[in-house]
């Protein structure tokens, strides 16, 4: 009974060891492809990191450049108010110059005049 199940044997065509060998080429090239697509992945990760590093840092940067523009456009307000003081002030120091010349010119016209006669 033996000789008859090798007999048998030599006389078909065996499948299973090409497609062993095919399923496993076909695993090993599964495995190999999705080795590399992790590798990828962690690459690509870490370039997102990075970038959304630089974006917090961004951010963070422009959140400070408002607080400093907010702070210079206070310190211009006060500079405005300032220089409208300052303006105020000297309008009313030319009024009162104008006042003492007029009143000088006034007193040499009449200390003039009291020496002409």
């Amino acid at each position: 009974m033996a000789l008859a199940r090798m007999h048998r044997d030599d006389s078909g065509m065996n499948y299973w060891p090409g497609f062993v060998d095919a399923l496993s080429t076909l695993i090993l090239s599964i495995i190999f492809l999705l080795s590399v697509f992790v590798i990828v992945q962690f690459y690509l990760q870490q370039e997102v990191q990075g970038k959304n590093t630089a974006l917090q840092q961004l951010t963070a940067q422009i959140a400070e450049l408002g607080d400093l523009l907010s702070m210079e456009k206070a310190g211009k307000t006060s500079l405005e108010k300032q220089l409208g003081a300052v303006q105020a002030s000297l309008a009313t120091a030319q009024s009162e110059r104008d006042k003492y010349k007029s009143s000088y010119e006034a007193a040499a016209t009449n200390a003039a005049t009291a020496q002409g006669n």
